[in-house]
């Protein structure tokens, strides 16, 4: 039987500016902080410093989701 995901987010660039500084992609989904803060914006192995389209297409397709709703502002 085929999923409906809830939500999808895309994101074409990991390096942006917020309130605690700003952030720099480390490649493989990984950003850092100007404070030295490490976080993973999405699972290894879906793109190095975006996750886009394309790559959100193959993961649906390999975990059976037959759509997702983007959700933007």
């Amino acid at each position: 039987m085929k999923k409906i995901d809830a939500h999808l987010h895309l994101v074409r660039d990991l390096a942006s500016y917020k309130g605690n500084g700003r952030s720099n992609a480390l490649g493989n989904g990984l950003v850092v902080w100007d404070s030295g803060f490490k976080t993973r914006l999405f699972p290894a192995g879906w793109g190095d410093d975006a996750f886009r389209a394309d790559a959100a297409r193959k993961v649906m397709e390999d975990h059976d989701v037959a759509k997702a709703v983007q959700l933007s502002c």
